[in-house]
Parts: C-alpha cells; sequence; structure tokens
C-alpha cells in the first residue's frame, strides 16, 4: 500500500519534470540559431562562408550546453523528488561531514 501511495504522490510530478524538460529542449532546439544570429551580427571579419560556419558551429555549441544544462537540473530536481537529497553536496562538504560536526557540537 504505500508504494501505491508514493506513486500516487511523485509519479505526477516525476512526469511534469520530464515533460518541462523536453519543452525546454524543444524550445531550444527552436530558437538557437535565431540567438546565435542575433549574438553575432556584429561580426564583420571573414567572408561569408566563414562567418555562417562559425555561426554553425555555435548554434552547435550552445545547444549541446543547454541540453547538458537542461538534464543536469532535471536529474537534481528528479533525485530531489524520489528522496535523495544532493544540495549539501553542492556545499563542497559530503552530507556525513555537516552530520558529523552538529553531532560533535551536542556531546561536546
Amino acid at each position: 500500500m504505500n508504494v501505491v501511495n508514493w506513486l500516487y504522490q511523485h509519479v505526477p510530478k516525476l512526469l511534469l519534470i520530464l515533460a518541462g524538460l523536453v519543452a525546454a529542449q524543444f524550445v531550444v532546439r527552436r530558437f538557437s540559431q535565431r540567438i546565435v544570429k542575433f549574438m553575432s551580427r556584429q561580426a564583420i571579419r571573414g567572408s561569408l562562408k566563414e562567418r555562417e560556419n562559425r555561426v554553425d558551429t555555435l548554434v552547435d555549441v550552445f545547444r549541446n550546453t543547454a541540453a547538458v544544462a537542461l538534464v543536469l537540473v532535471a536529474a537534481l530536481m528528479i533525485l530531489d523528488e524520489v528522496g535523495i537529497r544532493s544540495r549539501r553536496s553542492w556545499a563542497g562538504r559530503p552530507s556525513w561531514a555537516w552530520r558529523w560536526r552538529s553531532a560533535r557540537r551536542l556531546v561536546t
């Protein structure tokens, strides 16, 4: 029964996170060409073909970087929803170090 309750509570949120990831990936793919072209309009150096090649390279870099960032954020959100707390590890210390310090303060 506990598994069923957990599924009812968490699966909709997990599906919403995954749907948000897919939607964000779609937006990045759809508008990355426009964003990079807008940012690179000021470039005057090189021939037209060289500038087009630069823009294509920048579009690929932008898409891949955005994809990695979005997947990382979604993964952290999913881990948090499942119950694996990862926020403390972002502070530079493992979670056991925080507990050890707190316990040491209580003893002394």
